[in-house]
C-alpha cells in the first residue's frame, strides 16, 4: 500500500483548520446578531458546500445546542379566524343534519301514506274482480 504524502497531509490539514476556522467565525457572527444557526445559513455565509457540514472534523463543532430549528407559530388572529370558520361549518353541519331528518320524517310518513293507500286499491280491485267474476259467471247461466 502506497503511503500518502506529506505535504498532501499537510495540504489537507490546512484546509481542515481553514474550514473550521471559518465555521466557528460564522456562528460567532450569527449568534451576535441574535439570528438562529443553521447549515443553510452557514452555506450561505462561509461559501461551503452542504456536504462539508457532514465531514467528521467540521461536524464535531456542531453540537445540538448551537443550532436553533424555530418553532412554527401561528398567530392568534389565526387562530381565531380558523376557529369561526369550525363553528360556521359545524352550524351548517348540524342544520343540513336537521333538515335531513326531517325530510326523512316526511318521507316516512307519505311511504306511509301510500302503503294506507295501496292496501285500499287493492280492495277494491279485488272487490270488483269478483263482481266482474259474479256478472261473468251470471251471463253465461242465463
Amino acid at each position: 500500500m502506497r503511503k500518502i504524502p506529506d505535504s498532501l497531509l499537510n495540504l489537507q490539514q490546512k484546509q481542515r483548520e481553514q474550514t473550521i476556522s471559518a465555521v466557528k467565525s460564522t456562528i460567532q457572527e450569527l449568534k451576535a446578531e441574535g439570528c438562529p444557526v443553521t447549515i443553510k445559513r452557514l452555506c450561505e455565509r462561509t461559501g461551503l458546500s452542504r456536504s462539508v457540514f457532514s465531514k467528521p472534523h467540521v461536524k464535531a463543532l456542531m453540537d445540538e445546542e448551537l443550532f436553533h430549528i424555530p418553532a412554527k407559530t401561528v398567530s392568534e388572529g389565526t387562530l381565531e379566524s380558523q376557529y369561526a370558520k369550525l363553528l360556521l361549518q359545524l352550524e351548517k353541519s348540524k342544520r343540513r343534519e336537521s333538515d335531513l331528518k326531517s325530510a326523512n320524517i316526511q318521507l316516512r310518513e307519505t311511504v306511509q301514506e301510500l302503503r294506507s293507500e295501496c292496501e285500499l286499491l287493492r280492495g277494491e280491485l279485488h272487490s270488483l274482480m269478483q263482481r266482474g267474476m259474479r256478472l261473468q259467471g251470471g251471463g253465461e247461466r242465463k
